[in-house]
């Protein structure tokens, strides 16, 4: 019989016993108590070291994405891409999909699209460029989807989703020509540079797209937190005064957002269809309003606008748009850099340019104010006219993300807050 060389127990004739080596390199032999006890000790020294493997990886993992995010923060706030987060981050899968829409379209409406446009658009090369997964195949299945997403009418949806898929080309537009200048292919080289971090491509678009989001959302929930909100009715009306027909752009922000202020809400396509018949009962009661209202000389009309010198419509909005709610300040007559108004509201800036016109406002007006906002250094950049546009300038101001209100708009904004 031998002792235990751990607990010193003699081990008996027909007890199990168990060898192992010594520091030294000696053959020792233990009973099977302390080979039990052993064992536990190695299985829990062996989750242990998992656990701070696991728990390095995720901290390594943590650190790895903040990287990323820095430098996608300062890639997107250099480039100001407007719509990219308007695309689904599994950008792939959405291209696929937006594909069987586009194939329906086709079918549905044969001249919807120029001829061009229809001539570029081949749905089978399509699916064969997302099979590859280049970059060449991501920049063609971009310029594809955007062409064709940007010019569809899509007769058979929802107004809400042809906005939705008007933004979706906007924003694979932008990713277009972020492939087409490189400018990714130098962030991925500069991260891996710099950080000995290596992105694929499509994990790189799907970062930029979800940064974006993220900046989006950021944005609204500081929008919305000056807000005070009693209940989904006072939700609504404040959402449609500081959005107006914007809020369609940013619905699922203002969902989220109604959901974490436990604001009585079902689901996401049910809280819009809420403001949307919120917003049409507002405006039929305006209209119904100025239909059965006896009117008074002593009322402000837009014919009192069209009788304004340009310097008193500038002064004109600068009254409207504190009605609005915002701050407002009428820049100086000369060096004013195409901006004639700059007005905050909830900490965001946008320049305005009046123009009060007898004819149809053109490029010019839209390149001015364009220049303007980056000089200003402004969020937003808005036309207002008591006049209308040309199809030229409202497609180049809806290039350049500045929003246009024409005549009809501003006899509204008249009713609805000059006149109340």
């Amino acid at each position: 019989m031998v002792n235990c060389a751990i607990c010193k127990r003699k081990i008996g004739f027909f007890e199990k016993r168990y060898d192992y080596e010594n520091k030294e390199g000696k053959t020792i032999e233990i009973c099977s108590g302390c080979n039990d006890k052993w064992c536990r000790e190695k299985e829990k020294e062996r989750i242990a070291l998992r656990e701070r493997e696991a728990k390095e990886s995720e901290q390594n993992k943590k650190k790895e994405e903040q990287i990323i995010n820095k430098y996608i923060s300062a890639f997107l706030k250099k480039f100001e891409p407007a719509y990219i987060h308007f695309i689904d981050i599994d950008f792939f899968g959405e291209i696929s999909s937006v594909n069987e829409i586009i194939i329906k379209t086709l079918h549905a409406e044969g001249s919807w699209v120029t001829k061009s446009f229809s001539k570029d658009y081949n749905p089978s090369s399509l699916g064969y460029l997302l099979d590859k997964k280049t970059k060449e195949s991501i920049i063609e299945s971009a310029r594809q989807i955007c062409n064709v997403l940007y010019a569809s009418n899509f007769s058979f949806l929802s107004d809400s989703l042809i906005l939705n898929y008007k933004n979706k080309g906007q924003g694979y537009l932008e990713l277009f020509n972020l492939l087409k200048n490189d400018d990714i292919d130098n962030l991925i080289m500069l991260i891996s540079k710099r950080e000995n971090i290596n992105l694929s491509l499509n994990k790189t678009i799907s970062k930029i797209i979800e940064v974006s989001k993220q900046i989006k959302r950021e944005e609204v929930y500081k929008e919305l937190s000056q807000l005070k909100i009693d209940d989904l009715n006072s939700y609504m009306e404040q959402i449609l005064e500081t959005y107006q027909e914007n809020y369609v752009a940013v619905i699922e922000y203002l969902y989220d957002y109604a959901l974490e202020k436990k604001i009585e809400v079902v689901g996401l396509k049910e809280f819009y269809n809420k403001i949307h018949d919120f917003k049409e009962n507002i405006d039929l009661g305006h209209f119904e309003k100025s239909l059965f209202k006896e009117p008074s000389k002593s009322e402000f009309s837009i014919r009192n606008v069209d009788a304004l010198s340009g310097t008193e419509f500038e002064h004109f909005l600068s009254k409207l748009f504190s009605q609005l709610g915002y701050s407002t300040e009428v820049t100086k007559q000369s060096g004013d850099q195409g901006a004639d108004l700059i007005i905050t509201k909830h900490g965001g800036k946008t320049v305005v340019q009046a123009k009060r016109f007898s004819g149809r406002v053109g490029n010019k007006a839209v390149q001015e104010i364009t220049a303007a906002k980056k000089f200003y250094n402004a969020e937003n950049a808005l036309i207002v006219t008591n006049s209308y546009f040309t199809k030229s300038a409202i497609t180049l101001a809806h290039s350049n993300n500045v929003e246009l209100w024409n005549r009809q708009k501003l006899i509204e904004l008249i009713e609805s807050y000059i006149n109340k």
